[in-house]
């Protein structure tokens, strides 16, 4: 199905009642096939079964990656953390440990901001890269916490440094 305001896109549904959003290049291709819908974490994702022998299945993302010519040795990463966002401009090769990085903020989160704790009336700061988590100090503000953490953050995840929110 076309996008409704943008002809460069095609919607492709989904089951649950869920859409995703491709480049409308892909739409030949991808619509030779029907994919479902899969919760995982804290999104969806578009996927087709494959039955070949032992029941496996496909992402479309993945899908979309190969067709586009994007190296599949990685990871695929979701730019704008949106899982259903299956567009090329979107979609980047990644290690695993730059997809840890690109993450939404935890549901458990407290301070509502990604790598913030509250600890004994002081707002602490982490950053984590490669499983190692860095301490960034103790403030008084949430504010002055949130500046060092998106400074440490950019400098050391680069392109793939996220604050926990969508773009």
């Amino acid at each position: 199905m076309s996008h409704p305001t943008d002809p460069t896109l095609t919607l492709v549904p989904l089951t649950r009642g869920l859409w995703c959003v491709i480049d409308a290049a892909f739409a030949a291709e991808v619509g030779r096939f029907n994919w479902t819908a899969r919760s995982e974490g804290s999104g969806h994702y578009a996927y087709r079964r494959i039955y070949r022998g032992t029941p496996s299945h496909h992402d479309l993302h993945r899908f979309i990656a190969e067709l586009s010519g994007m190296s599949l040795v990685a990871e695929i990463d979701h730019k704008n953390l949106n899982t259903l966002d299956n567009r090329t401009a979107n979609l980047r090769p990644a290690s695993k440990s730059e997809q840890r990085c690109n993450q939404m903020i935890q549901r458990n989160n407290t301070t509502g901001v990604k790598g913030i704790t509250f600890h004994a009336g002081k707002f602490e700061a982490y950053v984590s890269l490669h499983r190692k988590r860095t301490w960034l100090g103790r403030f008084d503000t949430i504010a002055e916490a949130e500046t060092v953490l998106v400074a440490a953050r950019l400098s050391l995840h680069g392109e793939f440094a996220n604050n926990g929110r969508p773009s």
